[in-house]
């Protein structure tokens, strides 16, 4: 530089040009450039709020809160969860009726709280027995003197409230006076009959209201009637409620050959002259769902020859304890997922928090990693091999094009961390949009890549849709790990993170369900993906649970793109981790 220049540098009026200090200008505003890029991760944080978890399936009428029932935990089996039910609703009313002691506190407490269960019976009248000849025939059947009478279109029940010694639920007469009888019932089981149907008479009303609850009905009205859907019915003698509900199985209407069809059905049916009992059971069941009529008290009144019964028509208990079973497992399922989340909030924030001092060559790969394109924000641990991360990233372009779409997330940031504290190869933080992979373990990739997609979809894991998948892989999961205990070998304990409840939250089963749709059902293999050679129990091997997968996320895939993003608001809801 000349000395004038040099002067006029000195005092400020020139730059200085020199080649060296324009090398360091340039060497600063890259390093500024990858500065700002950490600092973004740090951003996100700072943009970090609260989601909210979906609540239970909503109802809101007083007789539908099946939550002021105290239901253990349910087991995974049907019947053994529907006679966990029977009994709870059983046992709440005798508890209660062990505090009634006069006919004052019937009538005051006793007698209200069925009432309250039983709001959509208007002929249905519930009182204390009048002291007369019937009465006093009860009294002696029971051995005891607080009996309230159920009328049902003149036809009375004796429910004993406290009984003292043990009956049938049948008629009774005194063996001189074989005329007069009286129908004798336990209170607790004519009140699990009653409250059954006033629940589903509630739940019916609610339905043109909520659009999710019309799909879970509808689907638990199929899952129990699956037979109604394999043949085809002719047009003219099949009532409107049959056609409709066969309309939104995708049936069609074809006049001309006076039939409702499905093209994969063969037989004909005509609902004229029906005789099979499971088929008349299946059609009293979408009858009930599919026509506005509710279901009458009256209709429990059953009588054989002189023996008047109450009776509820076993296809409809079937059908109200199911609807029943998922509401509990779907509270269940909400509950389990806040404490989850709870819990994960609590754990050390250095996993999801961007490292200090990172090496300059390593914020240099994170501001050029081709992965931006797909998420908002990447970080790499100082220890990983730079050129090994260019060999996943090829792998993860390849999967993602091919298999989901080119979905990209720009809500969520990606790091590649040692975990080892958090006992985990893979984490997935939902209240902040942060997705961590051990980078000694790349096979949880797409583990963790399953649970973002479960949150930033509105949580397919919790749709009705998806719980043919959720019940065939627990009986699976449940059987197997049964199995490794009688051998000695479970790896499972009632204790700790990894027990079986774990395996068996719903989005566990929706990330690991989708790593088997990928290597059992598309065959990939890649470095992102555990290798089937290393599965346990948690990858049941079953063609049943293989075809279910296959149908519910192969139309998932294939519809994924990057507007199914969530974007963040007030009103964006957060399912699953």
């Amino acid at each position: 530089m000349s000395e004038l220049k040099e002067l006029l540098y000195l005092v400020g009026l020139i730059p200085d040009l020199t080649p060296d200090r324009i090398n360091d200008d340039k060497t600063n505003e890259k390093l500024n450039s990858n500065e700002n890029y950490v600092l973004e991760g740090e951003r996100i944080l700072s943009l970090a709020r609260k989601k909210r978890i979906r609540g239970p399936l909503a109802t809101n009428n007083h007789a539908s809160c099946i939550t002021e029932f105290k239901y253990p935990l349910l087991e995974y089996n049907r019947r053994k969860a529907f006679t966990q039910i029977s009994n709870t609703i059983m046992r709440t009313v005798k508890n209660h009726f062990k505090n009634i002691s006069n006919e004052e506190s019937l009538v005051k407490s006793g007698i209200p709280f069925l009432l309250q269960y039983s709001d959509t019976f208007d002929s249905q009248i519930i009182y204390p027995a009048v002291k007369e000849f019937s009465s006093t025939l009860a009294e002696a059947v029971c051995g005891n003197s607080l009996i309230l009478s159920l009328n049902i279109k003149e036809n009375i029940f004796y429910l004993p409230c406290r009984p003292v010694k043990k009956f049938r639920d049948a008629p009774y007469h005194y063996k001189k006076i074989p005329d007069r009888s009286v129908n004798m019932f336990h209170l607790e089981k004519a009140f699990y009959k009653i409250f059954l149907i006033n629940w589903l008479n509630q739940l019916r009303m609610q339905v043109e209201n909520s659009s999710d609850l019309y799909e879970t009905l509808l689907y638990l009205t199929n899952d129990s009637t699956r037979i109604i859907r394999s043949y085809n019915w002719v047009y003219e003698t099949s009532p409107l409620w049959l056609r409709l509900y066969l309309l939104e199985n995708n049936f069609k209407e074809d006049l001309s050959s006076n039939l409702i069809i499905n093209e994969n059905n063969k037989e004909v049916l005509d609902y004229s002259n029906l005789k099979y009992p499971s088929i008349l059971c299946d059609l009293r069941i979408i009858q009930y769902f599919f026509s506005n009529a509710p279901f009458l008290i009256e209709e429990m009144v059953v009588k054989e020859t002189n023996i008047i019964l109450l009776n509820l028509p076993p296809e409809i208990e079937y059908y109200a304890l199911l609807v029943i079973q998922y509401m509990i497992m779907d509270i269940k399922d909400c509950k389990d997922e806040d404490n989850h989340r709870k819990n994960l909030n609590s754990l050390v924030a250095r996993a999801y928090t961007t490292k200090k001092n990172i090496p300059l060559h390593i914020k240099e790969a994170m501001r050029n990693s081709e992965l931006n394109e797909h998420f908002g924000f990447i970080e790499f641990d100082e220890d990983v091999d730079l050129s090994l991360v260019d060999l996943i990233i090829k792998e993860f372009k390849i999967l993602n094009h091919n298999i989901f779409n080119d979905y990209k997330n720009k809500n969520i940031a990606l790091r590649f961390r040692k975990l080892g504290r958090h006992h985990a190869k893979g984490l997935y933080y939902p209240s902040i949009g942060t997705m961590v992979v051990d980078f000694r373990y790349p096979d949880s990739f797409l583990h963790e890549y399953f649970h973002m997609l479960d949150d930033s979809l509105n949580n397919p894991s919790m749709n009705i849709q998806f719980s043919k998948v959720i019940e065939r892989y627990q009986s699976l999961v449940i059987r197997e790990a049964n199995e490794l205990k009688l051998k000695g070998v479970g790896p499972l304990f009632k204790k700790g993170k990894y027990n079986l409840n774990y395996y068996l939250r719903r989005c566990e089963i929706f990330a690991r369900c989708g790593e088997i749709y990928l290597f059992r059902i598309l065959h990939v293999v890649s470095s992102l993906l555990k290798h089937e050679d290393t599965h346990n129990f948690a990858y049941p091997e079953d063609e049943g649970l293989n075809m279910l997968i296959k149908e519910f996320y192969e139309p998932l895939l294939e519809n994924l793109s990057d507007s199914k993003t969530i974007k963040g608001g007030e009103n964006e809801t957060d399912l699953c981790s």
